[in-house]
This record gives structure tokens, sequence and C-alpha cells, in this order.
């Protein structure tokens, strides 16, 4: 989620993927929920843009789930790559 969305904003999406809504759910919704069975034994790293609301998007959606303490890393600037957002993300929590 640290992404730019830039393939969707071309394709005139105002919001990012992971919040368009599929089905009455966002994507977001579905992609973590398909982990259901480990939100009581594992904990979860959301990293993501820093941007205005999505802080309260991912912690309402994580709740809504049932994820109660999501560990949420909020990046300003963007990242090289998957590999250095992760990076990024586990620095910014000290994990």
């Amino acid at each position: 989620m640290a992404g730019l969305s830039q393939r969707f904003r071309d394709a005139g999406y105002t919001e990012p993927k992971f919040k368009l809504p599929l089905a009455g759910k966002t994507v977001f919704r579905y992609a973590v929920g398909s982990f259901e069975a480990y939100f009581k034994t594992h904990p979860f790293l959301f990293i993501y843009r820093d941007e205005e609301g999505l802080e309260s998007f991912l912690i309402s959606e994580c709740q809504a789930m049932g994820l109660q303490t999501p560990i949420l890393a909020g990046l300003e600037e963007p990242t090289r790559g998957q590999a250095d957002t992760v990076v990024q993300g586990l620095r910014a929590t000290d994990i």
C-alpha cells in the first residue's frame, strides 16, 4: 500500500486499489480477510503511504474484521520497490 497507484489513477480511479469496493467489501478486506485464521496468533504489519485519512481507514477496516491491534507504518516518501518498502516499514516500527 506504499505505491503511488499510478496505473489505477491513469485509468481514472481516484482511490487506490485496496480501497475500491468489491461485492460489498473493500479489496483490502478481501485480501487481509483471507488470513483470518492468524488474526489472534500473529502480528500484522501494514506499510502504507502516509496520506490523509489512510491510517483511519486501515484501523477501521482491521477492527471491522476483528484484527484489533494492527502494526501500522506510514511512509512519507515513495520507496524504491517492494523490498525497500519492507525495510523502511520494519525500521519505522522497530520490529
